[in-house]
């Protein structure tokens, strides 16, 4: 057992290759679905593109944790199979893209894992979903079952030399199937869309009958036959639509079916779209549906997607790295979604000038952020000459870096409040069942607060000498106060005394932050 980590090659057939087959799954529409075809529906793999995409192009690096500093291992063996090389044959991008796809559309991404003599992962090796089973060993461990095309045994791959991205699970060990549980919504917009094909292919025409009068003359059955094969050959199709029809004495047309511009038609290849973007969590303008995106939401939308679409998945890689690629204790891994989360320029200017006149951020701690190269003597950081501690403003006296500092605390809060008012006002407006809609959107706000405050309160913090564990306790509590505030002001009608609510509640987070240290 000392050495089952060490010189561990890969076990797998490194000339698999992909197979088309999979098991699969009728819907009530009569659309057989399986992931291939799925991916066939241009929603579907719209979906899958986006995310999968925008997962492979976060950087993905190696850091060694000590205290509260955090030192990027540029150049070591992890560092360098997750940012660059995974394996011989895949970049970074490609490896991830990959992993992600299938985990989307399997519910699983396997990749087996390749260590040296250390036991360090120098390879991560891709393998499709469909050639891999999780099963117990004799002793109850998690093995992964791993078979090929050419019919030889399967192999067994150790739980800890298989990298395994998971997606929703109902059993902590392997992903749902997205197909599997889509397959009535998604087989309802692949029928549409087909019968939209199969429309145009007649010709954009609906169907016809060609219905005999009793002036036509008796016509056998072989005749009837060779003259609805000859009426399609002349106008069925594309290439024939718009020629003219000719019809013996005693016959006529009849058109039947419902014509492409029927509203209910197009109505349900629209919701159809919304419904897959529904299943993936994404804002139904990444898959190219902009019916209800405005200029004024749109920026509010791209932080949803990289919050409710990205992160999660980005989570997940980083903790099955952690569990299984990294040696040491104190080293983890880290997805970068800075670059995703970034406002306009206006906006980050205003936060950097605020951080930096606190002192909190350096000119190359501005420039790293914004992925630009240092300059020289840019490491100082400057305070204004008036600063005193947060403790003694608590106690009375003195502006300058407290009054900074409150006022950060202040626009954030102002910020997030806003954000309450303008949802709250929308949904009223739609008509929302305001009970499950606060706490649908509540959820997901206070994590967003805790986030806008974090920056300042750790100023505050560091004001102090505070440690930096106990900052995101504080800042969790007082976001979690806040909620439960604003529910009971929804329920009592009294979101109109908001007015003055950021100054207030950025006092009680200096205040507890101070309190802390008291």
């Amino acid at each position: 057992m000392l050495f089952d980590n060490l010189f561990a090659a890969r076990s797998t057939n490194a000339g698999r290759v992909q197979s088309s087959w999979i098991m699969p799954r009728k819907s009530t529409a009569g659309v057989v679905l399986s992931e291939e075809r799925a991916l066939m529906f241009s929603a579907v793999f719209a979906s899958v593109k986006v995310i999968s995409e925008t997962v492979a192009m976060l950087p993905w690096r190696a850091y060694r944790q000590s205290g509260d500093k955090r030192e990027l291992l540029a150049g070591s063996i992890l560092d360098v199979t997750l940012h660059r090389r995974p394996n011989p044959e895949m970049t970074a991008f490609t490896f991830k893209e990959y992993l992600a796809a299938c985990a989307l559309l399997w519910g699983n991404g396997y990749a087996e894992i390749e260590r040296n003599g250390a036991g360090e992962a120098v390879h991560l090796w891709p393998i499709h979903p469909k050639y891999v089973d999780p099963v117990r060993s004799g002793s109850g461990a998690l093995e992964y079952s791993v078979s090929s095309d050419d019919g030889s045994p399967p192999v067994i791959i150790p739980a800890r030399q298989m990298f395994h991205l998971k997606g929703p699970t109902t059993d902590g060990i392997v992903g749902r199937s997205i197909i599997s549980l889509a397959r009535e919504s998604w087989g309802l917009g692949i029928a549409a869309e087909e019968f939209g094909a199969a429309f145009f292919g007649n010709g954009g025409v609906p169907g016809i009958v060609i219905q005999q009068t009793p002036e036509a003359p008796t016509m056998s059955a072989e005749g009837a036959k060779n003259m609805l094969s000859s009426f399609d050959s002349r106008h069925k199709g594309a290439a024939n639509a718009g020629k003219s029809a000719y019809l013996e004495k005693g016959f006529k047309l009849e058109k039947v079916g419902i014509p492409q511009k029927d509203a209910q038609f197009i109505e349900t290849r629209k919701f159809q779209i919304t419904d897959v973007a529904r299943w993936f969590r994404l804002p139904p303008h990444k898959i190219g549906d902009m019916e209800k995106a405005t200029f004024s939401n749109i920026e509010q939308q791209s932080i949803d997607f990289v919050v409710d679409a990205i992160q999660p998945w980005a989570e997940r890689l980083e903790q099955e790295a952690d569990m299984k690629l990294v040696v040491r204790d104190s080293d983890i891994t880290k997805m970068n979604l800075r670059s995703l989360l970034r406002g306009d320029s206006a906006a980050r200017s205003e936060y950097y000038t605020k951080l930096f006149a606190l002192g909190a951020l350096s000119t190359n701690d501005i420039l790293a952020l914004e992925d630009m190269n240092p300059v020289a003597g840019g490491d100082q950081r400057f305070v204004p000459l008036n600063m005193i501690s947060l403790q003694r403003a608590s106690q009375g006296g003195g502006t300058g870096n407290a009054a900074a500092v409150r006022g950060v605390l202040v626009d954030a809060h102002e910020r997030m409040i806003a954000k309450e008012s303008n949802a709250i006002q929308r949904a009223l407006s739609s008509g929302k069942d305001m009970t499950s809609w606060a706490r649908d959107f509540y959820q997901r706000h206070e994590s967003q607060m805790v986030d806008a405050l974090l920056p300042g309160a750790h100023v505050a913090a560091a004001a102090l000498d505070l440690c930096t564990d106990q900052v995101y306790d504080l800042v969790a509590s007082h976001c979690r106060l806040h909620v439960q505030h604003s529910l009971c002001d929804i329920a009592g009608d009294n979101t109109h005394k908001w007015e003055k609510r950021a100054g207030t509640a950025a006092d009680k987070l200096l205040g507890r932050i101070a309190g802390a240290v008291i």
